[in-house]
């Protein structure tokens, strides 16, 4: 519309000065509409979108072509050294140097199945300038990448570019942008290198040409440049194609076959290493029974040993443990009870003043009041990536740096979010006391017979024991030996049930497939429980199982119908309802009138413990008096001393 109203089309051009005037007014006016057109569309995106939530935007309906990218350093190195259509495909899938061979102007999507981040499926996503690990997003325009490929038909050596025409930028790692490790972080540029490129190799490595390959630091994180390593499953980079069949599109993998075959072979690698694992483990059980070392009596004193890893989320939970552990007397003399803290280097200075270092003279045999003890201790999964951060709270009772935990007689492997009972005082029991009542199965067929399969796979045979809970109580030794055989069981878990290929990672799975939810099927979150179950089928013998008829360990926080001289541990889990832990982290119980409360059951007992611990609420005397009149004076480390235990 703006041309039929142009006033240079009504007139006589006689002079070409005249021509020329028009020419000009036409060419200025359409250039200033296009930019102020341009400002409104900046303006109205969001220059700053949060990574958590990400707005969808449509993703270009033909392969974008990218001519316009501009490079730094070396003026003859240009978008001419490209070629420009798309490569003629080769006979061959990969080069002589074992490098896949892609067509150019190719569009695609990166992803990596970050570990120790459920679920794995992450998509390289533009955010900030940088490249991110992020929810996978068919249609996010921050996700679509165009290959561009060098010329003569080198289809190995390529940019990645995200964006078209103006806005192409290259997807690069940018040495101004380090982590503070010589790590070069991966960026979205508007000047390219003058000859940095990609490659993918055969082992799915998305390498530079300046050194180094491209990997996640975590899901919702950065990539940066690290050293190569095909065994490091942060660098496993896959690149995936967008196909719509009807009104549905999936990603998948650029080549399925070649994918199938990589995710069998990565999977069946991982298992076998997990397994000589295993299997080391189940000749000291062997040996120990053979030797009758799980019958020797060992130790005088009883002690729950807690992973502190790093941030100060466990604050909370440590501190009214510790508040519980005095309140119910667990901490005097005669009861021999002391807290184990192994502990992240990081978090060692946000531990409690009175929690003492453990050095070379400890002796856990020594009489005394109970005391909260520290060792400093780097978590496996920061160790080797093979192992989930979820493990570093089993790993700690068998690492070298915990082997005087062996002197002790009665050993505890619990979660910090839990609390001890009056139950717990005087309670030394002679086999290894397990929860069996968890659900973790949810009584589903399926899941009960995925979990049978991996214990045969690994050598064990499962005694259909199902539904254990997390939190143990024993002999030291059994106790120490679950926890080993747990650990190892736990990276074979993860490969066979949630490894490469399986159901719950397949080539098209951006999201969990149905029967990978929570109550239809196998579920990584709770991978930690199938291993221990296969652990306890195995270390467990058929009387103590039939003895576990209610739960001593991991009691309920929400029922006020029970004693809490039933259970000699709660367990604070998901709910909403009180006792919550989550509403108490919120400060929702800040002004809550313990004034009400009933501590001799399980609910009240909860809240009173946690909210007193954290000089909050109102009213605690009345509530402390109420106990008081209702059992005659009686302090709560005698409560339950009638209870059989």
């Amino acid at each position: 519309h703006f041309y039929k109203r142009s006033p240079c089309q009504y007139k006589r051009h006689s002079h070409s000065d005249h021509i020329m005037v028009c020419g000009l007014r036409e060419l200025i006016t359409t250039v200033v509409t296009i930019a102020i057109l341009l400002v409104i569309f900046i303006i109205s995106e969001d220059p700053v979108q949060r990574i958590q939530n990400p707005k969808p935007q449509p993703q270009p309906r033909y392969p974008v072509i990218a001519d316009n990218i501009k490079f730094r350093g070396n003026q003859d190195f240009s978008s001419n050294n490209f070629s420009p259509k798309p490569s003629k495909p080769s006979n061959s899938k990969f080069s002589l140097d074992n490098y896949y061979i892609l067509t150019n102007n190719t569009v695609i999507h990166l992803w990596i199945d970050v570990p120790n981040s459920f679920p794995w499926r992450k998509c390289l996503h533009e955010y900030n300038g940088m490249m991110f690990t992020y929810s996978c997003s068919l249609n996010s325009y921050k996700q679509a990448l165009t290959v561009r490929t060098l010329e003569q038909g080198d289809g190995t050596r390529f940019r990645l570019i995200l964006g078209s025409g103006d806005g192409a930028r290259c997807v690069e790692p940018d040495p101004l942008q380090g982590q503070g490790d010589d790590r070069m972080v991966v960026r979205v540029l508007s000047d390219c290198s003058a000859s940095g490129v990609w490659r993918w190799s055969h082992d799915a490595l998305l390498e530079w040409s300046g050194g180094g390959c491209l990997a996640s630091l975590n899901g919702q994180d950065r990539t940066v440049i690290a050293p190569c390593d095909k065994n490091n499953d942060d660098q496993i980079v896959e690149f995936g194609v967008v196909a719509t069949e009807g009104k549905e599109a999936t990603l998948s993998p650029i080549d399925l076959e070649l994918w199938t075959k990589r995710m069998d072979k990565t999977r069946q690698e991982e298992m076998k290493l997990a397994k000589v694992e295993v299997e080391k483990v189940l000749k000291e059980i062997a040996e120990y029974n053979k030797t009758g070392a799980f019958e020797k009596e060992t130790g005088t004193r009883r002690a729950v040993v807690f992973y502190v890893d790093k941030g100060s989320g466990f604050l909370a939970y440590l501190t009214w443990w510790m508040f519980t552990w005095k309140k119910i007397g667990l901490d005097a003399e005669e009861e021999a009870f002391d807290i184990i803290l192994l502990t992240h280097p990081k978090s060692i200075g946000k531990l409690p003043k009175e929690c003492k270092k453990i050095d070379d003279q400890f002796d856990p045999e020594a009489p005394g009041p109970g005391q909260c003890l520290f060792k400093e201790l780097l978590p496996i999964s920061e160790r080797d990536h093979k192992y989930d951060n979820y493990l570093n709270s089993q790993e700690c009772l068998f690492n070298n740096a915990s082997l005087f935990l062996k002197s002790y007689k009665i050993l505890i492997r619990a979660d910090l979010d839990t609390f001890p009972t009056p139950r717990m005082v005087g309670y030394w029991p002679k086999d290894v006391i397990c929860n069996r009542n968890a659900g973790t199965t949810h009584y589903r067929e399926n899941i009960e017979n995925a979990i049978i399969a991996t214990a045969a796979a690994a050598g064990i045979e499962h005694q259909h024991w199902h539904n254990t809970d997390s939190a143990w109580m024993g002999p030291s030794l059994r106790i120490i030996t679950l926890s080993k055989l747990t650990t190892y069981l736990a990276r074979f878990t993860r490969a066979h049930m949630f490894g490469p290929g399986t159901v719950c990672r397949c080539p098209t799975c951006t999201d969990l497939p149905k029967e990978c939810e929570w109550g239809q099927g196998i579920y990584a979150g709770t991978l930690l429980l199938y291993a221990q179950e296969i652990a306890m089928n195995k270390m467990w013998s058929q009387r103590e199982y039939d003895e576990q008829t209610y739960a001593i360990l991991d009691g309920s926080c929400t029922e006020e119908s029970i004693s809490v001289c039933t259970p000699a541990l709660l367990h604070a889990r998901h709910n909403a309802e009180p006792f919550s832990k989550f509403a108490f982290l919120r400060g929702d119980y800040s002004h809550f009138d313990l004034g009400t409360l009933d501590i001799t059951n399980v609910r009240d007992f909860a809240v009173f413990m946690a909210v007193s611990s954290a000089g909050q609420g109102d009213r605690g005397e009345v509530a402390w008096q109420k106990y008081q009149e209702k059992e005659n004076g009686k302090q709560l480390s005698d409560l339950c001393k009638k209870e059989e235990l």
